[in-house]
């Protein structure tokens, strides 16, 4: 045993299990009837989905380093539970600061515990049995007496849950996914009795997930060698599933309904529910309706070479983005994309058009798409796909070809009629490009589009050498991450509403051959692109300064008469 080790271990105490008991019997069916959040620390905890949480004063069970997200939001969980004993054996401020209805520790019966102020022991039956013999584990009826383990803090808190009386329990930010997950050793299924008393992990292997490059919202847990401490990241996909099993069947037998509102996540044990169900009794996908095409594809043949021989500006929305230079840009024609309204505050500019190209994720982020003032949205939609109610948005068609082309390592198509459709390119600058060039302008400057990426995508190799097996298919490879890039975005407003620390993942060297695509149909058409970001890794195009795009040609000094001519009309639709 190391000597910091020995110093945690000297801190613990043997908990009171008696007087533990005696207070958790009296929250016994406490809120019977009412609904409860489950929250888990997966990548996929949306941090304003816990703000909203807070304002309408759901209840909430959270664990172990939720703490975390503490310095990004107001709200606090009702319930705090631990069983990683890497959480309890030490101080933690933020868990010794922690104002909530109650704090549960889940400890083996002859286990210690740290003396955090107001928590209360969990007598932990932890059977391995269970596992050994491929079934499932018990959920208890009385947490007075003990719970059980389920290879998941959160079927720890199911079962508090339901102990104090809820009747309806959702899930938030549980992603059941894993970078490395523990897959039991199949000699134990052969010989299971020489493993029935086993304590701590089970012997197994490790088996990586491709793709998966965060484990938590808050990043991953440096491993530690199991014979050092107990409390490393071995994670039991298979037999935590079962484990929820367990506790749908004991819902369904006791009239309770557990619901999962994750984003993305794997676990499909219970029924899926989208969050703004819980926090609104609306859901944004329940507002869906089928494209009006006939007007859409009308109102787009009215923009073809509309605006033939000007220049517009493709606003990105990198950090390198700034309120100033958007000022500068005032009375240009202008596309800007998603949640550039964000930036609003700080700039009297307003774009002329916006692309959407990712979905409404919630009613609030559908509102303030809605209040966006532009002359034209245009809402990337599938073929076939339904659209959400935007105020003044028309559909485009896009086709994502994401299996050929990327996989192929192919340049991915251009398109010369919007009508027909705009390719995505995997950046909503390549669809702002397509529609720009429709359009008809010749000039087209790029500006905030940095191309860099805190998480980058790299295709497999054996995708690339056999790319008609993965046609149409999950594009398979892995991530890393950019540790000197420290945001995808401008501000720090931008990801509200997404994971609280993981923004997408972006396949860099894939984008970059959609941009060559578009620098050679400007080559071949005559049509000049510029980049005017200040700094970034986009360089494909053209390089200039934002000061030497704008500053007056020679010939628009003076006219004729050798007089200065007034100030060039602007060009931004009035609103």
């Amino acid at each position: 045993m190391t000597d910091a080790l020995q110093n945690e271990n000297s801190e613990l105490i043997t908990p009171d299990f008696d007087a533990a008991a005696e207070v958790l019997r009296s929250y016994k069916d406490k809120y019977k009837g009412q609904q409860c959040i489950v929250v888990g620390n997966g990548p996929n905890l949306n941090v304003y989905d816990l703000d909203r949480v807070r304002e309408k004063g759901i209840f909430t069970i959270a664990s172990n380093m939720i703490y975390k997200a503490f310095d990004r939001t107001d709200w606090r969980p009702s319930i705090y539970t631990s069983m990683a004993p890497g959480v309890v054996r030490r101080c933690v401020p933020e868990v010794e600061a922690l104002k909530c209805e109650l704090k549960l520790f889940a400890v083996r019966p002859k286990g210690k515990m740290y003396p955090a102020e107001g928590a209360l022991p969990l007598k932990l039956f932890d059977n391995n049995m269970w596992i050994v013999e491929r079934g499932k584990p018990e959920f208890s009826e009385d947490i007075a007496e003990c719970v059980y383990g389920g290879q998941t803090i959160t079927y720890i808190n199911l079962q508090i849950a339901a102990y104090l009386g809820f009747t309806n329990i959702v899930l938030f930010g549980v992603k059941h996914l894993y970078r490395k997950q523990w897959r039991i050793s199949p000699q134990i299924a052969a010989n299971p009795d020489a493993y029935k008393n086993v304590q701590g992990t089970i012997p197994g292997v490790f088996i990586n997930t491709n793709g998966i490059f965060n484990d938590h919202f808050y990043g991953n847990i440096d491993s530690v060698e199991p014979g050092e401490r107990q409390d490393s990241e071995y994670y039991c996909v298979d037999e935590a599933t079962r484990a929820f099993e367990r506790a749908r069947e004991y819902a369904e037998g006791h009239g309770i309904k557990i619901c999962n509102a994750s984003g993305g996540s794997m676990l499909k044990v219970f029924e899926r529910i989208a969050p703004d169900k819980v926090l609104t009794g609306e859901c944004v996908d329940d507002l869906l309706f089928d494209p009006d095409w006939a007007h859409a594809d009308e109102v787009l043949r009215s923009y073809k070479n509309k605006y033939k021989g000007e220049r517009c500006f493709i606003i990105g929305n990198g950090p390198s983005l700034c309120a100033e230079d958007l000022d500068k840009i005032k009375g240009e024609y202008s596309f800007a994309a998603n949640r550039i309204y964000l930036i609003f505050d700080e700039t009297e500019w307003r774009p002329t058009f916006l692309t959407l190209m990712d979905k409404p994720y919630s009613l609030e982020y559908l509102r303030e798409l809605n209040a966006v003032p532009v002359e034209m949205k245009f809402s990337t939609i599938n073929r076939n796909a339904k659209m959400y109610p935007l105020d003044g948005a028309i559909p485009v068609r896009i086709e994502h070809n994401a299996g050929y082309w990327i996989q192929k390592g192919s340049l991915p198509p251009f398109s010369n009629d919007a009508v027909k459709c705009v390719h995505s390119g995997m950046t909503s600058t390549y669809i702002s490009l397509q529609l720009a060039v429709y359009m008809g302008f010749k000039e087209i400057v790029l500006l905030g589009v940095d191309h860099q990426y805190k998480y980058q995508w790299s295709i497999s190799q054996n995708i690339r050498q056999n790319p008609e097996k993965y046609f149409d298919k999950t594009l398979r490879g892995e991530s890393r991450e950019m540790t000197e890039v420290k945001s995808d975005h401008f501000g720090t407003k931008y990801n509200k509403g997404r994971s609280i620390d993981v923004g997408g993942v972006y396949c860099t060297q894939e984008v970059t051959l959609a941009y060559l695509a578009a620098r050679n149909y400007a080559k071949e058409h005559h049509i000049r692109i510029i980049n005017a970001t200040r700094g970034g890794k986009l360089e494909v195009f053209q390089r200039m300064s934002l000061e030497k795009v704008l500053a007056p040609k020679p010939e628009q000094l003076k006219d004729n008469t050798g007089k200065t001519p007034p100030d060039k009309k602007k060009k931004q639709h009035s609103r």
